[in-house]
């Protein structure tokens, strides 16, 4: 489904769930499918883009761009689909990150093959991509989500950008000290968790690396946690922090809070920041988590394993106080952290002239998009913004600052 730009463009949370009453149509194509190949083991290497998984998928005989998402089913945009000549089998309700329902075509998609193995009669869903700016930014041709990946074992390393697709878990190699996460599916294969902080039990949490988040609950789940612990370190922001398939949603408070321990299937984490939007529908455990592991996603088990590479580490927060974003064509501020000086001095869709010695009084999309997906910015410990607020220009500094610890 928040510190810098970084983490704005990086909560691209894409979570399609198909409702209890679905078309029978639909609910059969997605639960449809199989592998051509028995017995396979492939490497197969990958991209990051805003800090997720981009896959090359071929259909045919083309290769095309797939974000890897497990909380999301399979995916084509609606550009790929008029170039496949994909005709819809059914429609259904499907809902965004942002909590935003629409009526979505689904099509069956007869031969999806990544590194030579070939995925057969799998559903997808027929969409618009641009709704969103920064998956637009991403340049995807779709989304390869659970009910493909269910009917292989996926090996993810991180950092050396290659997973292994096997049919067979014993052709992996593992070391003897593992954690494991036990999940169940939903009707479109998306694994789900529970996450459990001192008593308190948050069901049905996405496992979703098409999220560049951290560990996100619920609202309900952090009003419970502070109401035992109210000594608990806790702060919020409030504003735009993420985006979805259908785009931004409405503004919205995020807390921020950090309780002495959470766990989740043999993992336990201690002072480790959660987050909890007050109105986004979805609970997620993403990608700033899973990136410090080697993990492999077995169905057959209804399990992950995590072999740790490095320490995960979100203990604390600094940042400017605020996030901008693209709105219509300006750049503004899109969140506002409490406590800050840019809470003070700034306000949600102030127009962001300058930065520095950087202009955006002219910005396109593109200069947006080459803006987020520079992997070399670096975060500075103070900023000059030049802002318009009702026709008026203001010279605002920001000094980095410690939001929450």
């Amino acid at each position: 489904m928040v510190k810098t730009l970084h983490i704005v463009v990086s909560v691209l949370i894409v979570l399609l769930t198909i409702s209890a009453c679905s078309s029978s149509k639909v609910y059969l194509l997605m639960g449809d499918g199989e592998v051509a190949q028995a017995n396979y083991k492939v490497v197969v290497p990958f991209e990051m883009r805003l800090g997720l998984i981009i896959l090359k998928v071929k259909i045919q005989g083309e290769e095309y761009d797939f974000l890897f998402d497990t909380g999301a089913p399979n995916v084509v945009t609606k550009e790929l689909a008029r170039i496949l000549e994909l005709k819809s089998v059914g429609r259904n309700t499907t809902k965004g990150s942002q909590g935003h329902r629409e009526k979505v075509d689904y099509a069956c998609i007869d031969t999806l093959s990544i590194g030579g193995i070939e995925y057969l009669q799998t559903g997808a869903g027929i969409m618009d991509f641009n709704k969103s700016t920064e998956i637009s930014c991403m340049d995807l041709d779709g989304i390869l989500g659970a009910n493909s990946m269910r009917h292989s074992i996926w090996q993810i390393d991180y950092q050396k950008q290659v997973i292994i697709l096997t049919s067979h878990i014993d052709s992996l190699t593992f070391i003897d000290k593992l954690d494991t996460i036990p999940f169940t599916t939903k009707a479109t294969g998306t694994p789900v968790i529970d996450i459990t902080i001192g008593n308190i039990v948050q069901h049905n949490v996405t496992l979703d690396l098409g999220s560049g988040g951290h560990i996100d609950l619920s609202h309900k789940m952090y009003t419970e946690v502070l109401k035992q612990k109210p000594e608990m370190p806790h702060n919020y922001a409030f504003g735009n922090s993420s985006s979805g398939i259908y785009g931004v949603g409405a503004p919205d408070t995020i807390n921020y809070f950090k309780p002495d321990s959470i766990q989740f299937g043999s993992i336990e984490l201690h002072h480790q920041i959660c987050h909890a939007s007050v109105t986004k529908t979805s609970s997620t455990l993403g990608t700033r988590f899973f990136e410090n592991y080697i993990i492999t996603l077995d169905w057959n088990e209804n399990h992950v394993i995590l072999e740790k590479v490095t320490d995960y580490d979100h203990s604390e927060m600094k940042n400017l106080g605020y996030n901008k974003r693209l709105y219509d064509g300006k750049l503004k501020v899109a969140t506002i952290f409490n406590g800050s000086e840019a809470a003070k001095k700034l306000q949600l869709f102030d127009y962001i002239i300058q930065e520095d010695s950087v202009s955006y009084t002219h910005i396109k999309k593109s200069d947006y998009c080459k803006m987020i997906l520079d992997k070399t910015k670096d975060k500075p410990k103070s900023r000059k913004l030049i802002i318009e607020r009702e026709d008026e220009q203001v010279t605002i500094p920001l000094e980095r600052s410690l939001f929450l610890k």
